[in-house]
């Protein structure tokens, strides 16, 4: 899914007018741009800056990306752009970052944002949730900023403080990322302070958009902002939205194609209409080909292990030690990295979609506390990106247009209120710490117990990645 879309956004090769290449001439002085020949007619060729493999859409194919040079110039470039192709051992990918070491370091030690998952628990009366609709692709689609894509000359730079606005020095740009820490020093272990400085969790390296919110809500000041760093390249939101829309339709057309298999993997609900269950089917398969992309987003990048059967920590180096995972005679076995395998990486993606989780677990608070003087309800918990609170039917009732006000650009609310029908075992009863290694664990546990009857739900995701890359090819 992620190379699919890859692969629908890289700029399409259009034929050149003649208005093009004359007004290249002209801006040339009928030169060619590579060794300054003069340029015969019939004898030169238009040329991309950045080869359009690397470039997003019609960016690519824009006046100033593009060259006039004479053709033994022109071969010779493909030619060493196709030895350097072939002496690379991983592909080069359009949305992929090759940020500096430094850089890297800083998005690896930061690590992804904490879910927040903790309650009070039920007791007794209706329950109702407040959920942020599609919260990760929404977050990433209705991104505010463009998205950045880095290069290793991206290096940090001091934030000029001027007015409250974070500026690259010498340029009005703001910066793509912003590396925090708040001088108040919070504690953040306190419920309240969490929530009042949500989603900063300590110092760290965080995105543009999240930065820009908690400074308009004065929940941090410019002097927390010690440093930033702008992306080479970057990308528009609607571009990448649409590319997915249309690997999406790929998808929802192969699983209608496909429904008669799936359904063999999906037990239809009691008192669901056959056609309703049908699409939601479909809709489940959808689903899963966006978050499959959005977890390759965020994997850290490449790297070979070595595996480790001991039980002293104290054997192995721990800055090296990504993992532990303990076997069926409780002994440790730890994952050691032994080389980097390849530092691409699309953590910066990523971690925007990462992020709207608790930039609309944030405003689900504000919603709910500014509800609570007009209608009777009690917060009970959280999970992720959704809150669950007690009230009345006739609150419910009341509160749910006020709730559901708030649009996304596409229309939609952006958040859905819901009456929750198993409360006892939604509601978090406590805070809860989330460990993706014991998830892992626990899913590699109940696959291999039921390998023959679970369908691999990124299965469409998967293909549909083979599919759109043979059809970038044509």
């Amino acid at each position: 899914m992620a190379r699919g879309v890859e692969v629908d956004i890289i700029t399409k090769r259009i034929h050149i007018e003649q208005e093009t290449k004359d007004i290249l001439m002209e801006r040339q002085n009928g030169r060619c741009s590579e060794c300054d020949e003069k340029l015969v007619e019939k004898r030169f060729e238009v040329c991309h800056i950045i080869p359009r493999a690397s470039s997003i859409g019609e960016e690519g194919n824009a006046l100033t990306n593009l060259t006039l040079k004479c053709k033994p110039c022109h071969n010779n470039e493909n030619h060493a752009g196709d030895l350097a192709n072939q002496q690379q051992q991983f592909s080069s990918h359009t949305l992929a970052s090759h940020p500096s070491p430094f850089l890297q370091e800083v998005f690896e030690k930061g690590g992804k944002p904490k879910q927040q998952v903790s309650g009070d628990g039920w007791e007794h009366g209706d329950v109702y949730e407040l959920d942020a609709r599609g919260s990760r692709p929404n977050g990433l689609w209705y991104y505010g900023y463009r998205i950045p894509i880095f290069s290793p000359i991206d290096d940090p730079q001091a934030c000029i403080r001027t007015d409250g606005e974070i500026w690259r020095e010498g340029a009005p740009h703001k910066f793509d990322y912003i590396y925090v820490e708040c001088a108040d020093k919070p504690d953040l272990t306190d419920p309240e302070i969490r929530d009042y400085y949500l989603p900063y969790e300590g110092p760290n390296i965080y995105p543009y958009g999240v930065v820009k919110l908690l400074l308009d809500e004065e929940v941090l000041k410019p002097r927390d902002c010690c440093w930033g760093v702008t992306a080479t390249r970057s990308i528009s939101p609607e571009v990448l939205k649409k590319s997915v829309d249309n690997l999406l339709s790929c998808v929802e057309q192969a699983s209608w194609e496909k429904l008669s298999y799936l359904l063999n993997f999906n037990n239809m609900p009691d008192n669901v209409k056959q056609e309703d269950w049908h699409k939601a089917v479909v809709n489940r398969q959808k689903k899963n080909a966006v978050l499959q992309m959005l977890g390759i987003w965020n994997k850290d990048i490449r790297r070979q292990h070595t595996i480790h059967r001991t039980k002293f920590e104290e054997d192995m180096n721990s800055e090296q030690i990504s993992s532990i995972i303990y076997d069926d005679h409780e002994i440790p076995q730890m994952l050691h990295t032994t080389q980097i395998l390849d530092n691409t990486t699309y953590a910066p993606i990523g971690r925007i979609a990462l992020y709207a989780d608790n930039i609309n677990l944030r405003r689900i608070q504000q919603l709910l506390n500014k509800s609570m003087s007009l209608h009777k309800l009690n917060i009970l918990g959280r999970r992720v990106d959704c809150m669950y609170f007690s009230t009345t039917k006739k609150d419910a009732r009341a509160l749910k247009p006020i709730l559901e006000d708030e649009k996304l650009p596409s229309g939609d609310s952006r958040f859905k209120m819901e009456k929750v029908k198993n409360p006892k075992n939604s509601v978090p009863r406590k805070m809860q710490q989330y460990d993706p290694e014991h998830q892992l664990n626990q899913e590699r546990h109940l696959n291999q117990e039921n390998h023959h009857f679970q369908l691999d739900p990124y299965f469409l995701g998967r293909q549909l990645s083979l599919i759109t890359t043979d059809l970038g090819r044509h």
